[in-house]
């Protein structure tokens, strides 16, 4: 199942492939901002997961995924968003437009945990239909 990490922090992005590393179905891309997101997309129309950060320069996450839940052929793709604790009014708005969960920075294991049941979910839908 292939996954897209979107944060312009190559730490951050770093530290969500690393809890990802215990799902060995997983095959992880990397974005650093709106325009790779998308690109990405693009060219690999079977991810089924994103990971977004709320906080990016340029254009926000929030605006990413606005423009992910008015783009049909995206209109399935579960959108977590990735957020640190101040930003809490960001995630309700996220919840708004679709996102299915979030992650709070700094996050761990445990609190990881919410999110990986997502993502298994999500695997375990695409088996039952291939």
């Amino acid at each position: 199942m292939k996954v897209l990490i979107v944060d312009d922090s190559p730490i951050a992005r770093e530290m969500v492939k690393e809890q990802l590393k215990s799902l060995s179905y997983i095959e992880v891309f990397e974005a650093e901002n709106h325009s790779q997101a998308l690109n990405s997309l693009e060219k690999q129309p079977n991810i089924k997961v994103i990971f977004l950060d709320v906080n990016m320069p340029g254009v926000s996450g929030l605006i990413t995924l606005e423009t992910i839940r008015l783009n049909l052929a995206l209109s399935n793709l579960k959108v977590i968003m990735v957020t640190t604790e101040s930003q809490k009014r960001h995630i309700m708005q996220a919840m708004r437009l679709g996102a299915v969960g979030y992650l709070s920075k700094p996050f761990n294991t445990e609190s990881f945990k919410s999110v990986k049941e997502i993502i298994e979910s999500v695997a375990k839908d695409e088996n039952t239909e291939s």
